[in-house]
């Protein structure tokens, strides 16, 4: 059995790092991915007649956003301290690959349970550090792993068109 299958979802998936330099500097990370899609190609076999096994890939594309800040790890931005923030956010696209199973209770309910490995790429963030002549780059990798259960339901075709 072979197909094409897309979807879109809204995510909050998010995630964070701090840092601190052995000068006291203190970097933060967050990053978020907040909508995520995949259009993908599905081939699979049939262990049964109501059983499909199949391997599933193709693109993935999605919001995502990257923050990054940097200064002391005491006390405020002031004289005397660096300090530094930016925000980077886009569209990025990537790739997606997983497998699963459906299984058909009747000719139009089925259950289908997936996994799907999700990567979006990278988003940098450049932004100038005051009281040096510098700037900071913060890379975040933007990476999931997905399982999702669900229930579907088929439409049954409308009657078939008299025949003469």
């Amino acid at each position: 059995m072979v197909g094409l299958e897309a979807d879109l979802a809204y995510a909050d998936m998010r995630g964070n790092a701090t840092g601190i330099s052995v000068n006291g500097v203190k970097q933060q990370v967050e990053q978020d991915i907040n909508w995520f899609g995949t259009v993908r190609g599905r081939i699979g076999i049939l262990p049964t007649d109501r059983l499909l096994l199949f391997a599933t890939g193709g693109v993935a594309y999605g919001g995502v956003a990257v923050s990054s800040n940097l200064g002391p790890s005491v006390g405020v931005c002031g004289p005397g301290n660096s300090c530094g923030a930016g925000f980077a956010s886009g569209t990025n696209v990537g790739w997606t690959a997983g497998g699963g199973l459906e299984y058909a209770w009747t000719n139009q309910l089925s259950f289908k349970a997936e996994y799907l490995f999700v990567d979006l790429g990278n988003k940098s963030v450049t932004y100038p550090i005051t009281l040096a002549v510098s700037l900071s780059t913060t890379r975040s990798t933007f990476e999931a792993n997905i399982v999702r259960v669900g229930l579907n339901y088929k439409f049954a075709p409308g009657p078939a068109p008299a025949r003469y």
